[in-house]
This record gives C-alpha cells, structure tokens and sequence, in this order.
C-alpha cells in the first residue's frame, strides 16, 4: 500500500514539474514574440519597410512580392502619419490557429496612438519558424482617422 501511495505520489509530482515547465515556456514564447512584433512595428513606423518584409513569414511572402508589399507599407505610414504612442493589451500563445498547421503562435495586440487617428488598435500574428525564430504571418488593425466625417471603424 505504501509503494502505491509513494509512486502516486512521485507521479503527481512529475505531472506537476511537466505543468510548470509547459508554462514558463508558454510565457517565454510570449515574451520573445512580443519583444519582435514591438520591434517590426516600431521598424515600420520609422519606414525600415524591407527590413520588415524580410521578417515576414514565408507563408506571407509567397503571397506578397517585396515591392508592392513595401509600397502598401509606405502608404499605411503616410495615411496615420507619425506614432505617438504604443501600448500592449494583450499577448497570447497558441498552439494552432484556424487553417493553419500545429506549431507555436502568438497573438500580441497594441492600442496606439498616431498624428492623424483618433483611434488605432493592431494586432500581430506570429508564428515560430523552423529555426525557432519568430516570424510576421500577420498584421491587422482597425482605425478611424482625425478628419473622418464616418464615425464607423475600418478594419483592414
């Protein structure tokens, strides 16, 4: 009876350390994959366009040619006008997303500021490649600009 109740206990125990280690990982993931999505977004306000397309994920940039995902980078920075300010909402990990395959994700959203907006909320997708680095795989937002006369939020 004791060695049931000890190997219960040792595997209680073994279940517990697989739980803690599953989640300081999960919050690994998330922390690195904010600190890129801050660092690609900021690169993107500052116009370092092709430094941004080079860390999208290679299932974005089978889709997208550099020059014309450039071109719509530059006139996103036009049409909002400089970042003002970038705050972090809300960050989560994921171990699949609809359509896609298994692998490791994370979603990281932002409330920001910009000269010409009123509003502006993004979210950024990342997934982690096969050499473990975190990769663009997509960028959305919703935004009403300053001199809107259509209170409506646009989502692109």
């Amino acid at each position: 009876m004791k060695l049931v109740l000890k190997i219960t206990l040792l595997f209680l125990l073994f279940l517990q350390n697989i739980h803690s280690f599953s989640q300081s990982n999960t919050s690994k993931y998330i922390q690195e994959a904010h600190i890129v999505s801050t660092s690609w977004l900021n690169d993107m306000n500052e116009g370092k366009v092709g430094k941004c397309y080079k860390n999208l994920s290679n299932e974005v940039r089978i889709l997208y040619d550099s020059i014309s995902w450039c071109a719509y980078a530059i006139q996103i920075n036009k049409e909002f006008g400089e970042k003002k300010k970038r705050l972090l909402t809300n960050a989560k990990f994921h171990s699949s997303l609809q359509g896609m395959e298994d692998g490791f994700y994370v979603t990281v959203s932002y409330d920001a500021k910009f000269k010409n907006t009123l509003l502006f909320k993004e979210t950024v997708i990342l997934k982690q490649d096969d050499q473990a680095k975190w990769k663009i795989l997509d960028y959305s937002y919703e935004y009403q600009l300053k001199q809107d006369n259509d209170p409506t939020i646009k989502e692109k």
